[in-house]
């Protein structure tokens, strides 16, 4: 009978162990997100500021360098995104870009329910992005990069 005591209060501590590591586990993956959303959010919130003064000295088209910085951001975001119908030419189209993407991760850093690109619906992630439409792929090849085979 005592054997039988011991294996059951030796189960329990088992039990006990699997569901702390478990919701370490848990806080961790939370944990990684949460910095995850933050520095992007960092990194968009430098890309606005070098847009705004790009568009304060007047200079009239962004540069080709923004078109790899843009498929590295896109990549990296956490819900899926897609490019506008037409190429945007200046500071200002670039600019409204990322921030229809921040305002996605600062929703999804709120954890606020948004819509999805395009279609209007609900998503877990999603923003109001009814101009992104094409699909990222073709950033990426716009930016040199290689074509998956």
């Amino acid at each position: 009978m005592r054997a039988e005591r011991d294996l059951r209060k030796a189960g329990g501590i088992r039990a006990a162990i699997d569901e702390a590591s478990c919701l370490r586990s848990r806080a961790q993956t939370a944990r990684s997100s949460r910095v995850r959303i933050r520095r992007l959010i960092l990194l968009t919130d430098a890309m606005i500021d070098e847009l705004e003064l790009e568009n304060i000295k007047g200079i009239q088209h962004v540069s080709a360098a923004w078109w790899p910085r843009l498929a590295l951001l896109f990549s990296s975001l956490p819900f899926d995104v897609g490019l506008p119908v037409r190429h945007p030419q200046t500071p200002v189209e670039v600019l409204d870009l990322v921030f229809e993407v921040q305002e996605r991760l600062f929703a999804v850093k709120n954890g606020r329910p948004t819509r999805s690109a395009g279609d209007g619906s609900p998503s877990r992630a999603g923003g109001s992005t009814g101009r992104l439409i094409q699909p990222l792929a073709r950033l990426a090849l716009r930016a040199g990069a290689p074509r998956a085979s």
